[in-house]
């Protein structure tokens, strides 16, 4: 009872944002020392730059078009509806697709990264796009009223909504929990007398702040890990940080097709080189073409590490 007053709630609110606004319409990567993440990033760039990932089987490739979200079918193809004029609102052109057809986003997506010559232009134009679904006024709401003051309630918030709300963009999903190790939290410690020595405890637990997509449908249709990034990843995760007041983590895994997000975990430096720099899939459209726009930049490591130290304490206390 509790989740369903969860979902018709937020599904009022998405109602009153979405329809006023149709005419606009596992990698882990952690080490312990800042000098050893940046050899150890060095040491694998040439070898990353030489091969390909192979990805998913196909053969286990899910039915998308037959799966659907908890709200059901009908509001899948609905948000669907909603994204498709946004973005084509924003590129100034659409595709010949039916505005229901999934392919359609990926033939927009494709036009975007073809038309610009920078990455950094596709992630401001996918920000843009996600923000305009909004009106004005609810992402600073959010912010005051929810991420600011109950910023743990807000990450599991965002977990849930994107669990029941995600599905038509994602594929198949579910909500889960993630350890929080060190810099974000302090390692705790207890003296075992029969040891006669300090050991460390079990991680802390972000219970339900998390949500694992099983296979992304955005990496599966595109097969182009350069679409993934920057039109997906990036843009996402800087959305949610600049107007929603809540860091995000989005880890994709390019062998398995799932990604995981974490809500109230900000990203490193280091673990976001690692998946810029890394290799295309041999089945990608562009020939890795598009690949070419992943630049490494490792200057301002420390200042990352630096600012990672605090970005869930808010979470972690909240």
């Amino acid at each position: 009872m509790k989740q369903a007053s969860y979902v018709i709630g937020f599904f009022a609110i998405f109602t009153g944002i979405f329809i006023p606004n149709t005419a606009f319409l596992n990698t882990s990567y952690r080490i312990t020392t800042t000098q050893n993440r940046k050899l150890s990033l060095i040491s694998q760039i040439p070898k990353m730059a030489n091969t390909y990932v192979e990805g998913p089987p196909l053969s286990s490739k899910p039915d998308y078009s037959s799966s659907h979200g908890p709200l059901g079918k009908m509001m899948d193809n609905f948000f669907l509806l909603i994204f498709r004029v946004q973005f084509a609102k924003r590129m100034g052109i659409d595709s010949k697709l039916p505005r229901t057809d999934f392919e359609g986003i990926i033939e927009l997506t494709n036009a975007l990264n073809a038309r610009y010559s920078d990455k950094e232009t596709v992630q401001k134009a996918c920000i843009d796009i996600i923000k305009s679904i909004f009106p004005p006024w609810f992402c600073m709401f959010f912010v005051i009223f929810f991420a600011r003051p109950f910023p743990k309630f807000a990450a599991k918030f965002l977990a849930f909504m994107v669990r029941i709300f995600g599905t038509w963009l994602m594929g198949e999903s579910e909500v889960n929990s993630f350890e929080i190790h060190p810099p974000f939290t302090k390692q705790k410690t207890t003296y075992d007398r029969d040891e006669n020595k300090t050991v460390l405890l079990p991680p802390a637990i972000a219970k339900n702040q998390g949500v694992l997509v099983k296979r992304c449908r955005i990496l599966e249709e595109s097969k182009c890990a350069s679409v993934c990034i920057n039109s997906c990843k990036l843009p996402t995760q800087t959305f949610f940080q600049t107007y929603m007041g809540m860091n995000l983590t989005m880890t994709p895994n390019y062998e398995t097709g799932e990604c995981q997000f974490k809500f109230g975990i900000s990203a490193s430096q280091e673990e976001e080189e690692f998946l810029l720099n890394t290799p295309c899939y041999s089945m990608c459209p562009s020939g890795g073409k598009l690949r070419k726009k992943h630049t490494i930049n490792l200057k301002n490591v420390n200042e990352c590490d630096e600012n990672r130290n605090n970005s869930m304490k808010s979470v972690m206390d909240g």
